[in-house]
């Protein structure tokens, strides 16, 4: 019996080593297509990349998706090009996506998934026009080490997230070496923490897309951030504590999985408009929170604890299904709070005096 169990373990050992392949780009075409592709190793049965095989795109080629396909690792350099545009394209990368040397990963409908790591790097570019793009592990988004250019991450539309976190490096001497990351008419989610170092770092919103953190964005060096028409949505973790990161937003959401608590311990400024879904908000120490000229808070069940700045007049709106207390958020000044809009089924408590410079 023994000796039965260890010719069955070998053979599944034999089957497990010589069926995994490692394939490189041959010319460019379908990733189904065996023309496309060079048996550099180990064995294959489909002589094209399936689960379990390394793949590697090289040399300028261009590898387009246009079926439900997986590899185990895949690397994308040489200015080569990856695409996946159909609704029915499914890639699936069960270890690590590494896209460099000037390469390009197109992504307009379909979903791609890697189950390990994505790492950008030497002015490589991601864009996704649609579709889904999801990564389990960490994201890196590394500037150009040779040369100057842009290393990018543009979301333009579609749903992109990511589980492990993102770090976004870029070095500052010599300038002019971008690491960035674009949010256009997107969904961007970032579960764990996204990092930031060196001012040509970059996050840019160049539509009405929203960027959700459900970890804490940490700051080595001074951030270019573009806030445009984006959404900024913090999502705190029971148990955890959020720091809001020092930067101007123009729409900043608070909320919450459980009764977190969110702190600001530096600058924060938004310019449209601050919704506090749950948790609470808390400027701590030297942190300040201004609201510009014709901002609106928005209230549900957060509360904000501090007083904020107020830079000319304000609109508020109570959108609470409870009945609710005035706080902090109201200002206490005679001309700051210009409309106030009451949309709680159970009331709103004035806890002071309130003065109202047009709409009640």
């Amino acid at each position: 019996m023994r000796t039965y169990l260890l010719l069955i373990i070998f053979t599944a050992t034999l089957s497990t080593s010589f069926g995994q392949g490692f394939f490189t780009s041959a010319v460019s075409g379908d990733w189904n297509n065996a023309a496309s592709w060079t048996l550099a190793g180990g064995t294959s049965t489909l002589n094209y990349p399936v689960a379990g095989d390394s793949v590697i795109i090289q040399n300028g080629h261009s590898i387009q998706v246009i079926s439900n396909t997986q590899c185990q690792s895949l690397t994308i350099k040489g200015a080569s090009y990856l695409s996946i545009t159909s609704n029915t394209s499914f890639l699936t990368v069960t270890n690590d996506l590494l896209i460099t040397e000037t390469s390009f990963t197109d992504i307009t409908a379909g979903l791609l998934t890697v189950t390990g790591n994505l790492t950008i790097n030497q002015k490589s570019t991601v864009t996704q026009t649609g579709g889904a793009f999801s990564v389990i592990g960490l994201v890196f988004i590394n500037s150009p080490s040779t040369s100057t250019g842009n290393t990018t991450l543009n979301v333009d539309a579609g749903v992109f997230s990511c589980v492990g976190g993102m770090a976004v490096t870029a070095i500052t001497v010599p300038a002019g070496r971008i690491a960035e990351v674009k949010i256009g008419n997107s969904a961007v989610t970032v579960v764990g923490a996204l990092t930031t170092i060196s001012a040509n770092a970059k996050i840019t919103f160049t539509g009405i897309g929203a960027l959700t953190l459900a970890g804490i964005i940490t700051i080595s060096n001074p951030l270019s951030f573009t806030a445009g028409n984006g959404r900024v949505i913090y999502v705190g973790i029971p148990g955890a504590y959020q720091t809001i990161s020092p930067l101007t937003y123009n729409l900043l959401v608070i909320t919450g999985i459980g009764n977190g608590s969110k702190t600001i311990t530096g600058n924060v400024i938004v310019t449209d408009s601050l919704t506090l879904l749950t948790d609470t908000l808390l400027i701590n120490g030297s942190g300040s929170l201004t609201l510009n000229n014709n901002a609106t808070i928005v209230k549900t069940a957060g509360k904000l604890l501090s007083v904020p700045t107020f830079l000319g007049q304000i609109d508020i709106l109570y959108n609470d299904v409870q009945k609710d207390t005035t706080g902090p958020e109201m200002p206490t000044s005679a001309n700051v709070l210009r409309n106030l809009f009451i949309n709680n089924i159970a009331g709103v408590k004035l806890a002071n005096s309130i003065a109202v410079n047009n709409q009640l």
